[in-house]
Order: structure tokens, then sequence, then C-alpha cells
């Protein structure tokens, strides 16, 4: 009857704390020490909460409740009174070495005083303009302001990208010039190569016999092709527009070619987010026809976008999908809407779709009250239980998109959720959209809380901790599974049988959801001390104590009282455990990895 497991771990996002601001200052070590005072004064009033709710098995939710109030409701650091020092003034940045003196360093430097030309041989080293130049030769005139480099050069942008080269003829500002046999690698971790590339104003690289990939070469084989790359006849580079255009294109896999283009474009590595069109895509049902969709992607601003996705059917018209998301400091959200005013709605006669308008939203939010605390909320509101799968609709897709494991319902909840260094806890309230039409079947928990503690000193030598859980749901119908074949193939576990007082019996059918309102408090306790002895054997005695309370009221519906008693009921139970837990783990260690064996016993 668990709506929930106790205790489950909840992902947590470290933000600053609303109103802080990270300063500078000259007594850095001073404020360290008052920071790390008040942090132990936190943790400290912390523990005193949590140890207040152990101290009475039976008054443990209650307690529970009393310390997620006091601590959710804990002041942000700027109104707990702490002061910062005022913020000290912006370093100036350092200047750019753009005076147009050159560092030289190399095994041989000539100077041609005639021609005012300087050549260096050997291990050659070149710092300007933030950019570096190794090679085995380097020739620069200084009256064309040509720069002109020979064998294993090795040129490192301020930006962090990696040129390998055998020829390179640039100018002294790297705006013009050529690059013969050069490998270019990015600070994002993608490579380009190819036979030749020509550079001018300083914006527009042109590849010719390009490779671009994103693939990091194999370490036992940097021959070996990569997991994908894309080879043009001409790549050129925008640094303007931060596009890339491929012309005469191939897409490979493992170097196996898979894909000719003519001419494609997409953005460069630097580009995360741009506005434009998304890769179409082609479906087909018979609800709905044929349909094509071409999705645009809106960047409105650095903190939120937009998707606009319209689907173009044969059959019933335009399908308008649209997300919006939104990222802030604390948190983000997003919320999707789709609607279609479908021209043939006959073509789903006799189902929920034979209507001519169906739509819906959903939307799904997160955030942070402080680093120890989140809440949120996911919804779904439809205008018919069908319409996300008679659509297809990316909701109704399982993670691998092939329709087989398909959900069963949509869940609509509003949680909080807070995580201590030995703590947890969760509270929330969920409503579950069927999408199979046994809405009466599925339950509504309202709430359901979870709390869990290890106390952080030892006691009685050993580990203590506990938990509650408190749940309430309540559900319209009754919910039977057919346990035997001559149950599922007869229906014998269906209310509306002919008698199902005789057929819906404990030897045909499981009770998987009971008809009512059932309310549950539960509270554990438990203590545990591992010894390891010269053996290396782990011998761990535990004992625990758990206690439910239980008030049902359960409705009086076919074959439930071969179940259940009916009507309204309460219950209490105490379990108590005392055991022992052995282990002996066996560790072997290689230099491909280490296994691990280890026999449990427990009595």
């Amino acid at each position: 009857m668990a709506a929930r497991a106790c205790g489950r771990p909840h992902r947590l996002f470290g933000l600053a704390v609303p109103g802080g601001r990270v300063v500078a200052v000259v007594a850095a070590r001073q404020r360290r020490l008052f920071a790390s005072q008040r942090h132990t004064l936190v943790r400290r009033r912390g523990w005193r909460l949590a140890a207040c709710c152990g101290s009475l098995l039976g008054l443990m939710f209650c307690l529970t409740l009393a310390v997620a109030v006091d601590v959710a409701t804990t002041a942000p650091v700027s109104a707990q009174g702490f002061t910062y020092n005022p913020q000290p003034p912006r370093p100036k940045p350092p200047r750019t070495a753009n005076d147009g003196q050159m560092l030289v360093q190399a095994v041989e430097v000539d100077y041609d005083y005639n021609n005012s030309r300087v050549s260096a041989v050997g291990n050659v080293q070149m710092f300007y303009n933030g950019t570096s130049v190794e090679a085995d030769k380097v020739i620069y005139d200084q009256k064309t302001k040509r720069l002109h480099a020979e064998g294993n050069i090795r040129m490192t942008d301020a930006d962090g990208k990696i040129t390998y080269a055998e020829i390179m003829d640039l100018s002294d500002d790297y705006r013009d010039g050529f690059v013969d046999s050069l490998r270019v690698d990015t600070a994002d971790a993608t490579r380009m190569a190819a036979t030749r590339a020509d550079r001018s104003s300083g914006n527009y690289t042109v590849f010719e016999n390009g490779v671009y990939t994103a693939c990091a070469p194999c370490k036992d084989d940097p021959k070996k092709p990569p997991l994908w790359q894309v080879k043009g006849a001409r790549i050129i580079h925008d640094q303007i527009d931060k596009m890339l255009y491929f012309e005469t294109a191939q897409l490979e896999f493992f170097g196996v070619p898979i894909a000719y283009m003519p001419y494609f474009s997409t953005p460069d590595p630097t580009v995360k987010r741009k506005t434009g069109f998304l890769m179409p895509g082609f479906s087909q049902a018979s609800g709905y026809g044929y349909a094509v969709e071409v999705p645009f992607y809106w960047a409105i601003a650095p903190d939120y976008d937009m998707t606009i996705n319209p689907r173009i059917t044969t059959r019933q018209g335009v399908l308008l999908q649209t997300e919006f998301r939104q990222r802030l400091i604390n948190g983000s959200y997003q919320i999707r809407a789709y609607g279609i005013d479908q021209l043939d709605p006959g073509a789903f006669a006799g189902q929920p779709g034979d209507r001519q308008f169906r739509g819906g939203i959903d939307t799904h939010g997160q955030f942070a009250l402080n680093d120890k605390w989140v809440w949120g909320w996911d919804g779904t509101l439809l205008t018919d239980y069908m319409l996300l799968s008679d659509y297809r609709l990316a909701q109704y897709r399982d993670p691998m998109a092939s329709f087989v494991n398909l959900p069963t319902e949509a869940t609509s909840q509003l949680y909080l959720t807070g995580v201590g260094n030995r703590s947890y806890f969760d509270a929330r309230a969920i409503y579950y959209l069927s999408l199979s039409g046994l809405q009466s079947q599925v339950p509504i928990v309202a709430p359901v809380v979870d709390y869990a503690n290890v106390i952080n000193h030892a006691v009685l030598g050993g580990e203590f901790s506990y938990k509650t859980n408190f749940t309430n749901l309540n559900r319209e119908s009754v919910v039977y599974d057919p346990i035997t074949a001559a149950a599922a193939i007869n229906g014998l576990c269906l209310t509306n049988s002919a008698d199902p007082a005789q057929t819906i019996v404990r030897a045909n059918c499981l009770m998987r959801g009971m008809p009512g309102d059932y309310t549950r408090l539960t509270a554990e306790a438990q203590w545990r001390k591992s010894y390891t002895d010269s053996w290396g054997q782990i011998w761990t005695p535990f004992a625990s104590i758990r206690a439910d309370a239980i008030n049902a009221d359960i409705s009086n519906q076919p074959g439930v009282s071969n179940f259940l008693p009916v009507g309204d009921t309460q219950a209490l139970r105490v379990m108590p455990t005392v055991g022992l837990e052995y282990r002996y783990p066996f560790i072997n260690v290689q230099p491909w990895g280490s296994t691990t064996i280890e026999p449990i016993a427990q009595v």
C-alpha cells in the first residue's frame, strides 16, 4: 500500500543564497575564519533540531514537520546580520602586447639589415600579440610584415586554439595568409584538418579538402578513423557569423561514408544557442495520415528560449506545438502547449478523440530555496487521454522513442525536498492522469511525506538512524489483476462479471489497489555496528523497530470483502527485529580493473 519509498535521495543544485555576493578583500584569512564559524553554527543548529526528532518514536512525524518548517524558513545570508567589507575597485586589465615587439627564441637567429628580415632556425619559439609560434624555421619580413614558418609548426592562439602545420605564411597580425597540411585543435575539443587553408580579413578561413570532427583520436591508434567526421571539398569558416559552410560534403561513421550532401551549413563550436530551423521530422499514423514537422528554435535571450514546432498532417490539418523554457538564478521551468483543430474528427470515431479541438499543456519547474532545499512541480492537462498516443507526441514516447515501454499515466505533483549532511526530507502531493482510460482506478496521493536522519554521534558505539513516512491516498474504484490463465481468459476478475462475489477470490485475483481512503503513519528506528576481525571478515549486529498506524475507510465494491474488511478500519502494527550480518569480501586488483567477490549471510 506504500505510495512511495522512504528516503530516496534527490538531486540538488548548489546555488548561491539570494542576496549574497562574492567579494575580494585584504583580510581574506579573517573572513574565511568568520565564514567557518558561521557554517559551524548552522550545522549545530540543524543537529539540535534533528536530535529533538529522535526523542520519542511516536512523535517522530510531528517533530519532522517542525524541523522541516524551521529549516526551510531560515533567512538568507544577507538577512542574518552578517556584513561584508566593501567591494574593492576592479583591477585594471593587463595591457596586451600590441606594441610591435616580438620575442624570439631559437638555436640561431640572423638579422639581415639590408632587407629588414629576421631568420630563426632550430627549435624556434616566437611570441607576438598573444600568439605563440613554434617551428623548425621562421622568417619574418619587416617590410612586408609577413611571417613564414616551416617544419613541425605549432601555433597557439590567445583563445586556446592550436594549429599544426608544415608550411605557414601569414601577415604579422595573423589576419591574412595560407597554411599547408594543417590540423586545428580548438579549446572546445573540436578538430579540423586540411591540405591547405587560406585566411583573409581575419574573419574568413577556407579549408581545402577539409575534415571536421568533435571526436578525440583513439589513444591506442591515433590514425584510426573517429566515431564520426564530416569531409568537404571546401569548408568555409565565417568567424563573424560563427558559421561553418561545407561544400561537396560527406558524413562518415568509423571511416565509412553514410550520407552525401552538396552543401550544408552549421554553427561553429563556439555557438551554444542559435535561432534557426532544426532537423525536420516525418511520421505516419492512420488517424492523421502523413505528417512533416519543421521545428524552429528561437533564442530569445540568454536565459530563455522557445521552440515552435508545427506538424502538417494530410488528414487533420496543422498540429501546433510550442515550448517555452527559462532558467533563473535559482532554478528553471518550462511550459509546453499543443493543439489542433481537427479537419476529420471521424477518423477517431468511437474514441475520446472524436472531437473538433484537441490539445493540452504540461509544465515542469524546480527552484532552490537555499543549498539544501528545493521545491518544484510537474503538471499535465489534456482535453482527452488519447491525445498523446493518437499523435505520437514526445511526452508519450519511451526514452528510446520506440513506443514499446509506453507510460500509462501522466504525473502532476507539487513537492518540497531537503537534503542535509545525513538527513533527507520530501513532501509532495500527486495526481495521476491515466492514459488508458482507467482514471477511477488511479489514486490521488495528498500528501506523502518522508523523513530520514542518521544521528551524527555514536549511540552505544554504533550508528543510530530513524525514518518516518506519512501517506494519505484516495482511490475511487478497486483494481484487480488475474493471477491464473483461466481468470485472465474468462474475465473472472472483472467487477462487472456475472457473480463477482464468487469469481473475484484470492485463488483467481490479486487486489492491486483498494477503493476508498487510506492513511498510514510509519516510524522506524535502526541501530547497527560493524566489526572487522584480523581475517578481514565483517560482522554487523543490528536491531530495529518499526511501528505502523493505519486508518482506512474501504468502499464495499464487488469482491472487496473477500480480501479486506470493508468500512472504517484502524490497525496498529509493531515489528521489532534483531539480527547479525556477515560479509567476507575478496578483492582482486589487476591493471585492467578490480574484481570483488563478497559472500553475505544474515540471521
